[in-house]
């Protein structure tokens, strides 16, 4: 329930909400990054 009040205040004030939830992927104004595909590198073996 908390996303979806979220998903209202970024809608409210016109912003795109970034999500990695994919529930909400195909949604207008939403942005969804799957898991795991954040750009970042991988942790370094030490």
């Amino acid at each position: 329930m908390a996303d979806s009040v979220i998903l209202a205040t970024a809608r409210a004030h016109g912003a795109t909400l970034w999500t990695q939830d994919a529930d909400f992927a195909k949604l207008p104004s939403v942005r969804y990054l799957p898991k795991g595909k954040t750009g970042k590198s991988p942790p370094r073996k030490t």
